[in-house]
């Protein structure tokens, strides 16, 4: 299957949509392959051509163009923020101030069709131009380089933003939502189907909810940049995703603590890390490891815990046996976690030829 797509994001074209209809890919047993199109005018185009299946890209069809083409039902939202240079401290700037100059739009951002009539600041519209930045990417490198002193970015662009440019604020929304809708051809009656199946489904729901929240954090509210106090977690829990370690550990011979203290060891629970050795995932599972559990980058969370607990329980039955102990057993398994269980079993051999309980 061919997703088109026309910005690569800053790992090539592994992005949200991407992950998301991977998982829908490997379940058809098909390859997905992404083709890069010169513009976001030309996705239609190479659609019309059969030079791909799917538009990933959030866009406006008109009445025309839907004649031709199918939008499936919307698996997101597009909400319209303002984004600026945070004030120095002291400046009272305020939103009024905020809308003295002209506000930049990319030229392929869906807030700047013609059919958007979603503002709800009415004085900000005149003022709207479409600049020389053809993706919010290269529109949120205007602003930081001054080269635009405000911009219109989805919510999603300022929940990606936002950590990684704290010197950046991000206000709205502005307005209404755009729909964000996979588009195929109409003569794909079973890919339609197939899609619209799939999406249904609350297991792939909650996948590409997890997808988003891994890619995304919090918009830290507008005003001069200073130091923030970061949100307390629930007393009661140690990591936001206990409900995922309590489940899949059922069946392990350690409490289901042991796989969220795994977790934050191996990641500090960020799912999106991998490793110079290409460890993947909030477990870090090494890549023939996750291989032989079914992972790739397009599983879901839930997936590595379930694959780690499943690992976990694989190695200590393998140190049953040799290592009786229960708590020194323990030891074993998170070592062979760690290193690979046959680095431990070439350090017990030497070990036990060196005089040395091999067991301990």
């Amino acid at each position: 299957m061919l997703i088109l797509v026309w910005e690569p994001g800053p790992k090539g074209h592994m992005g949200l949509t991407f992950d998301w209809l991977k998982r829908f890919a490997d379940r058809a047993k098909l390859v997905l392959v992404p083709v890069e199109c010169a513009h976001h005018d030309s996705l239609l185009l190479a659609l019309w051509q059969a030079r791909g299946d799917v538009i990933a890209a959030p866009m406006h069809l008109d009445r025309a163009e839907r004649k031709h083409f199918t939008v499936l039902e919307p698996f997101a939202e597009w909400e319209p923020m303002l984004v600026s240079v945070r004030p120095e401290v002291g400046d009272d700037a305020d939103m009024t101030a905020l809308l003295s100059d002209s506000v930049q739009l990319a030229a392929a951002s869906p807030f700047a069709h013609h059919a958007y009539n979603g503002w709800d600041l009415k004085k900000m519209k005149p003022m709207l131009a479409t600049g020389h930045a053809r993706t919010e990417d290269e529109l949120i490198e205007h602003v930081l380089l001054g080269e635009a002193s405000r911009a219109i970015v989805s919510r999603l662009r300022s929940q990606l933003e936002a950590e990684r440019f704290p010197i950046l604020q991000f206000e709205g929304p502005l307005g209404d939502a755009v729909p964000w809708s996979f588009v195929i051809r109409n003569d794909a009656p079973l890919l339609k189907k197939a899609l619209e199946e799939w999406m249904e489904q609350p297991r792939e729901q909650e996948a590409f909810a997890q997808f988003t929240r891994a890619r995304t954090g919090a918009v830290a509210p507008p005003g001069p940049l200073r130091a923030r106090r970061m949100k307390a977690i629930d007393p009661d829990s140690i990591s936001p995703f206990d409900m995922y370690f309590r489940q899949h550990a059922a069946g392990l011979a350690y409490d289901w603590r042991l796989l969220a203290a795994m977790a934050w060891k191996e990641s500090r629970f960020d799912s999106t890390v991998t490793s110079h050795k290409g460890a993947m995932g909030i477990m870090q599972i090494m890549p023939r490891t996750a291989a032989r559990y079914g992972l790739d980058t397009s599983s879901a969370m839930e997936d590595h815990i379930l694959a780690a607990a499943r690992y976990v329980a694989k190695l200590d039955t393998m140190w049953l046996r040799a290592v009786p102990d229960r708590d020194q057993r323990l030891r074993f398994v998170l070592a062979s976690y760690n290193a690979g269980p046959g680095h431990i079993i070439d350090a017990a051999r030497l070990a036990q030829q060196l005089g040395l309980d091999p067991a301990r």
